[in-house]
């Protein structure tokens, strides 16, 4: 493997920076898409269905965002090494990543099938709702490998700076899966009608495929995956360097998917109706995350090989630009769904459920006010993660939830209802996002002094 000339040391920050996060922007947005049109789908089919695919929402999170965290830290240490053009050593932590991602499948399968009740009868699961969730999870679980994988693949193919790869490869699983989620769900066309079963095959095919994808680039394109033999002891070496970073960015990860279980169990006291607005609303906030997403994708990287090659104006510069992003892109967020709130849950409300449309707009009325910071937030964590402080973003997120949302939320639904578990969720980013920005700058200052 030779170093290409996809990296981030070198050209204009804002070219690199941007511009190469538009390729995973559409790569993003077309997955996140793809997860609102299923509960689009499926909201078709029932409430009771929409309600059961909220309550796997989290357990789905949690995976993802483990495997996302692992992700990080492995693209943090193949990128610093990248920077510094330590070629063999890519190699060896790439393939070392892929054989972390295998472990951590066969345990989560064996946990997640062992607790599988207890796991969402925590989240208020009642034994009427337990049905639709096993209709949906026993298959997601069981193809869980052809989601952990890619995460891997795709975290080291960015690490060196090819966005446009990952990209494709989800865009193509998103079609795919976007093809087959009505066709399996609704029985069409000859095929029987399989509701929240039809969902999680389409999803497991499609996730099959970037399995498929990702290996062959990580392989055939740029010769990343070493051919040596594997060696316990030069694995040893690679996980403890992938976990330093990754363990922790797990940690950090897995406060969102958490924090969806939380919020869960304070809006399931709504009812059904709470619920499934809670899932279809969720999927929005998501898609207008996704450029933050691109962002962080590129940005982890880019800091990453500066880093390895000690040009650290080119960090700075590249922080203070995604800032002023995240502040533009906020406000235009707030204004678009002022607009939308109400005729997009109108449009969404397929049974004439008045209580669908209500809680619905109140989300999408709120909750845009939080995305400037939580996107300040998801930079922040990035940041620390590849500057070897992976704790750090820990901290912050922990923080935010135990000692910010949960109280406030606690306190604010007493006294202002469904809407008070929103405003708590929006006062928590705020004060997170300014925390974390003033103590990267500080550190930022003392690491290069």
């Amino acid at each position: 493997m030779t170093k290409s000339k996809i990296g981030y040391t070198e050209g204009p920050v804002t070219k690199k920076l941007f511009f190469n996060a538009i390729p995973m922007l559409f790569g993003i947005a077309f997955a996140i898409s793809l997860n609102t049109i299923d509960s689009i789908f499926i909201k078709m089919v029932g409430t009771e269905q929409a309600a059961a695919l909220q309550f796997s929402f989290p357990v789905i999170m949690l995976i993802s965002s483990i495997a996302m965290g692992i992700g990080q830290g492995a693209s943090a240490v193949i990128s610093r090494n990248y920077g510094s053009n330590n070629m063999d050593k890519v190699k060896r932590l790439t393939t070392d990543s892929l054989i972390i991602a295998v472990i951590l499948v066969a345990l989560f399968v064996i946990i997640g099938f062992i607790f599988f009740d207890e796991i969402f009868q925590l989240q208020g699961a009642s034994s009427t709702m337990m049905p639709f969730i096993k209709e949906y999870m026993y298959i997601w679980m069981g193809g869980m490998i052809f989601l952990v994988i890619p995460f891997l693949g795709n975290s080291a193919l960015r690490a060196i700076g090819d966005t446009k790869t990952p990209s494709l490869i989800m865009m193509v699983a998103v079609l795919i899966n976007g093809i087959l989620d009505p066709i399996m769900i609704f029985g069409l066309f000859g095929f029987p009608r399989l509701e929240l079963q039809g969902a999680a095959i389409a999803t497991v095919i499609a996730r099959m495929i970037t399995l498929f994808a990702s290996l062959y680039f990580l392989k055939i394109k740029y010769n990343m995956l070493s051919s040596k033999i594997f060696d316990w002891k030069e694995f040893k070496v690679s996980f403890k360097e992938i976990m330093e970073v990754g363990l922790p960015a797990a940690i950090t990860s897995v406060v969102i998917p958490f924090g969806i279980f939380i919020v869960n169990g304070f809006v399931q006291d709504y009812g059904v109706e709470a619920m499934a607005a809670l899932n279809v609303a969720s999927r929005f906030e998501m898609i207008s995350l996704v450029v933050f997403m691109a962002l962080g994708s590129v940005l982890g990287p880019f800091i990453g090989q500066n880093f390895g090659a000690n040009q650290t104006s080119r960090i700075n510069d590249a922080l203070k630009k995604s800032y002023i992003f995240s502040i533009v892109w906020g406000l235009l967020m707030i204004g678009l769904f002022y607009f939308i709130a109400e005729p997009l849950a109108l449009f969404l409300d397929e049974e004439g459920e008045p209580k669908f449309v209500e809680y619905m707009i109140i989300y999408l009325s709120i909750i845009p006010f939080a995305i400037s910071f939580r996107g300040i937030n998801m930079l922040i964590s990035t940041s620390f993660n590849v500057l070897k402080r992976p704790w750090y973003s820990m901290i912050i997120s922990m923080s935010q939830m135990f000692i910010l949302f949960i109280p406030l939320a606690f306190y604010f639904s007493n006294q202002y209802g469904y809407s008070g578990i929103l405003w708590a969720s929006v006062l928590a980013s705020i004060i997170t996002a300014i925390i974390g920005s003033i103590w990267l700058k500080s550190y930022f200052g003392k690491l290069f002094a």
